[in-house]
């Protein structure tokens, strides 16, 4: 069957399918399980395991056809699980573990985070410190993981773990899928400058993981994780997986400057000057549709750093437009609470997200870290030098 008689059925499956289960709108496991069953999750992932051997770009007019008419979204309450786990385990994993966990994570019967950073292997990640020392049957895990998003709320991790410090950092790290419910592991909140605690911190204590539940090879996590961290900055560039309006208008950021031009009487009551910032703020994330436009039908190897350019724009389209709502509100946009603004800046919410919006170039990978990808492997420059790249882990000074 060629691709294009492929793409036509799948989409037209797709449509069906909402047909017949639109009456299960309100029952959210229910449809995201026979969603999953009909291939329709991934429909790009083989079949079998939420798939039906699609593209990527059959996959994304599915998410967009379902958002469209209003279907339960497997990225609510989930989205670390769907856009950057999942294809990990999709590309690296047993097939006994696909099956195990792909379903659950699909439906939310399984909530998962991404235990990665560490207090001291952020930037540098392959400098992380968690050790998993092989038992019976599997492996103890031992360390500390930060500014974890979802940690609170999370029942499975997906954690990169050294296994063998006697080798260099990038070669002694493997990927595990990690049960935070066990003994062993311990969850505390972060509190953030907004107020609320979306991260965590996460201790073990030699937490067991069964080597089941190993995703690629011993040795090998930095592939697997190089492939997810790519999944997250594609995922982060691409939050709104729906068609244009939706990619263009419901970023947060731009909500919120939509919010605060609405408290200052609409676009006619502002000045020229706050008009050519909303201008340029609107031509920000035009430009990132654009650039997702042009990344998702591209191939594999030449999209490597595409996550990474799309990362850098989406973080500085929102920030310039959180930036951009706080000066439209003037004096106002100094106060978190007010006798007589609280409610309008509450639903608004246009201080909190200046605030978050801080954040948008750190998570996920700095914007320095991005360029540094995009210089050398967009524009070809040399690697910074190091002198830690063969050395084994343990000798590395600290």
């Amino acid at each position: 069957m060629t691709r294009q008689r492929l793409a036509h059925n799948v989409l037209e499956r797709a449509a069906a399918f909402l047909e017949d289960n639109a009456d299960l709108f309100d029952d959210v496991p229910e449809f995201l399980g026979r969603q999953y069953d009909a291939g329709l999750a991934w429909a790009h992932f083989p079949e079998g395991i939420g798939g039906s051997g699609a593209t990527l770009a059959d996959h994304l007019a599915i998410v967009t056809m379902f958002a469209d008419a209003g279907a339960p979204d497997a990225r609510a309450a989930n989205s670390l699980g769907w856009g950057v786990i999942a294809p990990a385990i999709a590309e690296f994993g047993t097939r006994e573990l696909q099956e195990r966990v792909l379903r659950r994570l699909f439906t939310g019967a399984d909530q998962f985070c991404q235990l990665f950073s560490e207090p001291g292997a952020g930037s540098d990640l392959a400098g992380l410190a968690t050790r998993a020392v092989p038992v019976d049957g599997g492996w103890l895990i031992t360390g500390q993981k930060v500014w974890t998003s979802r940690g609170m709320t999370s029942t499975r991790g997906a954690l990169l773990a050294r296994t063998d410090p006697a080798v260099p950092k990038h070669r002694g790290i493997t990927f595990f899928i990690l049960d935070l419910t066990q003994p062993g592991v311990e969850v505390r909140p972060l509190r953030q400058i907004t107020g609320e605690s979306m991260f965590a911190e996460i201790f073990m204590e030699s937490a067991f993981v069964p080597d089941c539940d190993r995703v690629g090879d011993v040795g090998d996590g930095w592939n697997v994780a190089t492939t997810a961290l790519m999944n997250e900055r594609r995922y982060n560039s691409t939050r709104s997986a729906a068609g244009r309006s939706q990619l263009t208008i419901d970023q947060d950021g731009f909500r919120q400057l939509i919010a605060a031009i609405e408290l200052r009487g609409g676009v006619s009551a502002i000045s020229d000057v706050a008009s050519y910032r909303v201008a340029e703020t609107w031509a920000q994330f035009e430009a990132l549709r654009l650039w997702r436009w042009r990344s998702r039908n591209r191939s594999k190897s030449a999209k490597s750093a595409d996550g990474a350019v799309g990362k850098v724009m989406w973080a500085e389209a929102g920030q310039l437009a959180s930036a951009t709502a706080m000066e439209l509100l003037g004096t106002e946009g100094l106060l978190w609470e007010d006798t007589t603004t609280e409610a309008t800046l509450r639903d608004s919410t246009v201080v909190r997200g200046y605030l978050r919006s801080r954040g948008y170039s750190i998570e996920g990978g700095t914007s320095e870290i991005h360029r540094n990808v995009i210089g050398e492997r967009i524009l070809g420059l040399d690697k910074e030098a190091s002198v830690e790249a063969d050395l084994p882990w343990k000798d590395i000074p600290r």
